[in-house]
């Protein structure tokens, strides 16, 4: 008979053991359970992790588990005790029970055998799991207390920000300068009060060194949260933002962000690396200069990540200019290219009219057409199926910390646009066996005719579907209408 063993570093045990010595603790206990019962456990049976008694779901050791016992692979799984194996939702410890009595795969634990299958231990068994569920709520309603009373004292309780290393004040956690990074930090503020944008200021200190916590090199949005955070002069905030863990397979995780009044804001144990007068001066600034707003799920732009630029192969961006409207321009030091949003809108949609156009003559031309299906559908599925593992990537990400929430926020919307557009174009794909290439631009034009009423967004998503991209070349001093765009058609199209 096979055996598996579950192993959990949880809230219940002591904070301040190390995971890997409480962890050694259990498998030492449950080692000698072995030897009592007579069992071995393989070490590929053997689910180990570290996790609170949320959801099921935040849990991948569990649910790999769960989906091994019921299928009944194991005569039994041994584990410290039954809370251990879930204290989060009733419902999660449902399907917990259910799968084992369901398996009938009994729980060991070192000081009794449970068999689901008989009453009694099937009675205990929930009232144990019931007393957990109970004890676990007073654990977080403990936590919840003990933070709001260190962050009202001035503790500092999260990962230490650039420019801080974690320290304790006593007994409360708290900051100390981290001289190398306060350096840049200070240089950050000082660049941008003298008039130094956020993408310049990121190159600069990229060249001179500075390397992020998170990433690879500082961009815009870091640096831009760093000039806005106000625990560089000494204050702690606290209830910004609300991590939501998932609550069902399949789900990602989210952050709801809470309105300023809303927030605990205090003097911090730690010291301050800004002056209150320059922190006040680049706030001030701020809010006279435009920058590119934290991303709120609408799109504002119709060209968004459509438009490359053929100097650098950046995405070019949307700006706005309170003189001449928005602008799209290459943001990289050095290739900095731009010209009026509308003007490269107008010429995107004429230029993609006349490859359409091409497209339709050369269609007509041949005898008999060609029938592009299978390869085109082979085409979309890959991409489709490319771009899924991408926006899977970008959770996982985010879950690492590599990525910030505006970041995340971003990149998904772009990934989410993109394949819902390829599925469209599949959908489409599917309706007609063999393309019809002059009646798909029919309904297209049907669409222009009605394009400038429709919001950015819609306008974005028409584009999508027609066109793969647009690589737009421009030079340095040229005027703002001397540009040139190759367009690249959807692969629908080709």
């Amino acid at each position: 008979m096979r055996y598996a063993q579950n192993l959990r570093k949880s809230r219940a045990d002591d904070p301040g053991e190390p995971i890997e010595a409480t962890l050694r603790r259990h498998r030492e206990a449950l080692l000698k359970c072995m030897e009592t019962h007579g069992i071995h456990v393989a070490p590929e049976d053997v689910f180990e992790e570290v996790a609170s008694g949320d959801s099921l779901y935040a849990r991948p050791q569990m649910l790999r588990l769960l989906e091994r016992v019921e299928r009944g692979d194991y005569a039994g799984v041994l584990c410290m005790d039954i809370q251990r194996l879930g204290r989060g939702s009733m419902s999660d410890q449902g399907a917990i029970l259910d799968a084992f009595k369901s398996s009938h795969t009994k729980i060991i634990t070192p000081n009794k055998v449970y068999d689901l299958s008989d009453e009694a231990d099937e009675t205990y068994t929930e009232f144990e799991t019931f007393l957990g569920r109970q004890e676990y709520k007073m654990i977080k309603r403990r936590l919840r207390r003990g933070v709001r009373a260190t962050v009202e004292s001035g503790g500092y309780i999260a990962n230490a920000p650039y420019g801080y290393d974690n320290t304790r004040v006593g007994k409360a956690p708290s900051l100390t300068p981290n001289e190398t990074e306060a350096a840049f930090v200070r240089q950050m503020f000082e660049l941008y009060a003298n008039g130094m944008g956020c993408q310049r200021i990121a190159d600069t200190v990229n060249a001179l060194g500075a390397v992020p916590r998170r990433g690879q090199q500082f961009n815009r949005t870091t640096i831009r949260g760093i000039l806005k955070n106000p625990v560089y002069v000494g204050q702690v905030v606290w209830n910004r933002k609300t991590h939501v863990r998932p609550g069902r397979q399949n789900e990602k995780h989210a952050t709801i962000y809470h309105p300023k009044e809303e927030w605990t804001v205090v003097e911090g144990l730690h010291p301050a690396i800004i002056s209150q007068e320059l922190f006040h001066r680049v706030q001030e600034i701020f809010a006279g200069r435009y920058h590119s707003p934290s991303f709120t799920g609408i799109i504002e732009n119709p060209l968004a990540g459509l438009i490359v630029c053929g100097n650098c192969g950046h995405i070019m961006q949307r700006q706005a200019d309170k003189r001449g409207g928005p602008m799209l321009l290459c943001q990289k030091q050095g290739c900095i290219v731009s010209s009026k949003l509308n003007l490269v809108e107008e010429r995107l949609i004429a230029r993609m009219k006349e490859e359409l156009s091409l497209l339709v003559q050369s269609q007509r031309e041949e005898a008999p057409p060609k029938d592009h299906t299978a390869q085109t559908r082979q085409a979309l599925e890959k991409q489709i199926a490319t771009a899924k593992a991408q926006d899977e990537k970008l959770h996982d990400l985010l879950e690492q910390g590599i990525y910030d929430t505006e970041t995340f926020l971003s990149r998904h919307q772009a990934l989410s646009q993109r394949i819902q557009s390829l599925e469209a174009a599949k959908t489409q794909l599917h309706a007609s066996r063999q393309l019809d290439i002059p009646q798909m631009t029919q309904r297209l034009q049907n669409l222009f005719d009605c394009y400038q009423d429709l919001p950015a967004g819609e306008r974005n998503q028409i584009l999508k579907t027609v066109i793969e991209k647009a690589v737009y070349y421009k030079e340095k001093g040229a005027r703002p209408a001397e540009f040139r765009l190759d367009v690249f058609l959807a692969p629908i199209y080709l």
